[in-house]
């Protein structure tokens, strides 16, 4: 989140996102949780976990029984 790893510079984001460099808010805080799970910034497989993230939080399983 604080724009701290290198890399991530130079790396192209998939369509419609912000470059690392450019990111702020959530753009940048989901950027950063994605590329925990792919390693790269807005690329298809950190959208691709973020979007798992957002559906898991909207069904809200953990509020059905036996979670």
């Amino acid at each position: 989140m604080n724009k701290s790893i290198t890399y991530f510079f130079n790396h192209e984001p998939v369509s419609g996102h912000s470059r690392y460099a450019d990111a702020n808010g959530d753009e940048l805080l989901w950027g950063c949780l994605g590329s925990w799970y792919s390693g790269y910034f807005w690329d298809a497989d950190s959208l691709d976990y973020v979007e798992r993230i957002h559906r898991f939080y909207a069904h809200k399983p953990w509020l059905e029984t036996g979670f």
